[in-house]
């Protein structure tokens, strides 16, 4: 029997717990750089750094989406083989490769802001592009030092990487800003200083990811093997055949989001609605419940990270017990979050809303819609889960199959539902859940047919589901006997849902040991007697 807990799964769940944490910590300094950057530079001001940072968003998308993940996925390869020469080389490969990448793209958006910001219709954006131009080199670049470390499974150089360029991107931001106001500079400058806030910290946490790759390779053997590691183009073929899927993926979902814009109030108007009802519909969709729905992924994306190369390396090893096991501890890992949080959206949704946004137009409008879409987020669970294992199984191609006919239901039936007059908007909300459970259904069948399976996993998802079904009606007692804030409800409900699981072990003592303190955590709970 593999001992997969003691050298897998603990990787797993420590990984998965390192970058949800930072991923909070960057969630909530994006919040915080936001709402001073409003007072500071104005609507105005706000207008063309948004605009400057969708761009610089999309092309960090298309530049980085996959090589990240093939780096990881083939030092993760040939450290299964114990040959530290080729994951050397494959480090060095990838570096190149990235580095060119990021290099031709930030000269482009440099040498052609004007161009670019004529084509958004905000021409004075162009000064804030070719200050955030200078972030896409050196992302790309501190990308490959990333994967290099998540192929050794070691999630703490991204995790501290991330927090140091957000938390840069903050203070710095907010004093280069500061500093163009006292010189009197104009709500553009001022713009585009608040932006290079963020191209100074992807260099600072650059700088800090090579710091701690050279200080590993000092502690490291050195590569003394005698095998002779794949060629450089070899290396690259193989670079770019996990690479470029997953960038075409990243794509694919990306013209979902074009579709609704280019469909949504369109087809409103069609059915009966003027435009201005359309655009109001259409912006408490896209500008409210989508936005709170897609927080969630961000979150389970790095289980995906952690995942990918540790599977990886039990398929070059054959190791399939172990492959199946690393499978089954991913989708407990993302079904832990993913399960109480579409919950909690789908029950709490309006409350939430009228907390963060302080309308009651927008929660009367957006929390019906976030309802409906809100279980997509299990489909999403399982879809990160499954991707991050076909990409380690050399499978990259089959999640642009199940992406590419999700998008098509999602365009087709949205197309047809929101020109209905009595289903509206609901059109946009059902089309999307429909949209994931396709891409979900058809890659259940592709991780069956090409890999190991995931036979067993479904007691995975019914322990949380209970947990969170227990927890939320505890949270809508409180809330309706005591009128408590709803940020007090959800931590009940939180609280509620992790002492619960714990009891009718959705969590297991192992899965708690395996967690950053959680020998700590469990024995409080034991002590409590929560947990076994």
């Amino acid at each position: 029997m593999i001992k997969v807990r003691d050298d897998g799964r603990k990787k797993i769940f420590g990984g998965v717990a390192v970058l949800t944490l930072s991923t909070l910590a960057v969630k909530i300094t994006g919040l915080l750089y936001k709402i001073p950057l409003i007072k500071l530079v104005g609507i105005e001001g706000m207008a063309y750094l948004l605009a400057a940072y969708h761009i610089y968003a999309l092309i960090f998308v298309l530049s980085t989406a996959g090589l990240p993940v093939a780096t990881s996925v083939l030092v993760s390869k040939s450290l299964a083989k114990e040959n530290r020469r080729e994951t050397d080389k494959v480090f060095r490969v990838s570096l190149v490769l990235f580095s060119s990448v990021g290099a031709v793209f930030s000269a482009l958006m440099f040498e052609f802001s004007d161009l670019i910001s004529e084509m958004i219709k905000i021409p004075e954006a162009s000064l804030c592009i070719k200050a955030v131009a200078p972030a896409v080199l050196f992302s790309t670049t501190g990308s490959a030092v990333r994967g290099y470390f998540q192929g050794f499974q070691n999630m703490k150089p991204t995790a501290l990487s991330q927090l140091i360029e957000s938390t840069c991107k903050l203070a710095l931001g907010i004093f280069f800003v500061r500093l163009a106001i006292f010189y009197g500079a104009t709500a553009e400058v001022s713009s585009a200083a608040a932006i290079l806030g963020l191209t100074v910290g992807t260099l600072l946490s650059t700088l800090y990811l090579f710091a701690k790759y050279l200080f590993f390779k000092k502690k490291s053997e050195p590569s003394i093997e005698s095998r002779e590691p794949k060629t450089t183009k070899e290396i690259i073929k193989e670079l770019l055949a996990v690479a470029l899927p997953v960038t075409v993926g990243a794509v694919v979902i990306n013209v979902t989001g074009i579709a609704d814009t280019m469909i949504v109030p369109s087809r409103l108007i069609y059915g009966g609605f003027d435009s201005s009802s359309a655009n109001v519909m259409y912006s408490a969709y896209g500008n409210v419940a989508l936005p709170l729905f897609n927080m969630v992924p961000s979150f389970l994306s790095s289980v995906a990270t952690v995942l990918t190369p540790a599977v990886a390396g039990a398929v070059c090893e054959k190791q399939f017990e172990k492959e199946s096991e690393l499978i089954c501890s991913g989708v407990k890992s993302a079904s832990f979050i993913s399960i109480p949080s579409s919950l909690g959206l789908a029950v709490f949704g309006r409350e939430i809303i009228k907390f963060i946004y302080a309308s009651e137009e927008s929660a009367t409008i957006s929390a019906p819609l976030l309802s409906v879409i809100s279980p997509a987020i299990m489909f999403l669970s399982f879809i990160t889960i499954s991707n991050a294992v076909l990409q380690a199984e050399n499978q990259a191609s089959k999640p642009i199959i199940s992406m590419g006919l999700g998008a098509l239901v999602k365009i087709v039936s949205e197309y047809f539902l929101t020109a209905i007059p009595s289903v509206n908007i609901y059109g946009a909300a059902i089309s999307t859940l429909l949209c994931y459970a396709v891409i979900a259904a058809t890659n259940v069948y592709f991780v069956e047919k090409h890999t190991a399976g995931i036979k067993g996993v479904g007691g995975v998802f019914i322990r949380p589901l209970v947990a969170a079904a227990f927890a939320t009606a505890a949270a809508l007692v409180l809330r309706a006997f005591t009128g408590a804030n709803v940020i007090i409800v959800i931590i009940a409900d939180a609280v509620v849902y992790f002492a619960f699981a714990a009891k009718i072990s959705a969590v297991t003592k192992d899965d708690m040991t395996l967690l950053p303190a959680g020998e700590k955590i469990y024995k409080i709970m034991n002590k409590a007697k929560l947990m076994r």
